[in-house]
């Protein structure tokens, strides 16, 4: 999808074991920069890709190579001139961030000066290190996946004891799916072999 000057481009990676979905907020001529268009776009993007029943991971990255997203648009924000049109700016941000955090599944992204990241690769390993991150994601158990992300989902809210009983609860309805089994049964094997 394109609005103006920036484009929101997704591509779908399909695996056996599910889909990968490779999205590009691509406005590289301005570093990436958000402004409102930008900011419903991507949102829409991401509910969108919620919906979907066989997507494993989403890979999100910025288009041009100097930037994933630079921030918000300057040249946006010199126009706000009354304190709800700053209000509505922030909170179009904000609903693209819970557009983000509700997807079902994983969502990678490099933002290490949030600290939000594992690893850091020199560029020209970027793309085989978000393989490896893409492949643990798809060869793991897709209903477990998906359950880790509600319960990190269900901690933003919880306090500490309510937290530890969350992830009890958790490891229960894990069982009850039965999916671990055959992983683990699978592991077990393999350790015995080996």
């Amino acid at each position: 999808m394109a609005s103006g000057a920036h484009k929101v481009d997704i591509t779908w990676d399909r695996r056996p074991a599910g889909v990968v979905a490779h999205l590009v907020f691509d406005n590289a001529r301005r570093l990436n920069v958000l402004n409102p268009p930008a900011l419903l776009d991507l949102t829409e993007a991401f509910v969108s890709l919620a919906r979907e029943d066989d997507l494993r991971v989403i890979v999100f990255s910025g288009a041009g190579g100097r930037a994933f997203i630079g921030g918000a648009d300057i040249n946006h924000m010199t126009t706000m001139k009354h304190p709800e049109d700053g209000r509505r700016f922030l909170t179009m941000i904000h609903k693209l961030c819970q557009a983000i955090r509700d997807v079902p599944v994983p969502v990678i992204c490099k933002a290490e000066a949030w600290g939000l990241v594992e690893e850091v690769v020199p560029v020209i390993e970027l793309d085989q290190a978000m393989e490896r991150c893409v492949q643990a994601i798809v060869d793991a158990a897709p209903l477990a996946v998906r359950a880790q992300k509600r319960l990190m989902r269900r901690w933003e809210r919880l306090s500490i004891d309510e937290g530890i009983q969350a992830g009890i609860d958790a490891m229960a309805e894990s069982v009850a799916d039965g999916e671990h089994l055959e992983r683990m049964t699978a592991f077990v094997n393999r350790k015995k072999k080996g």
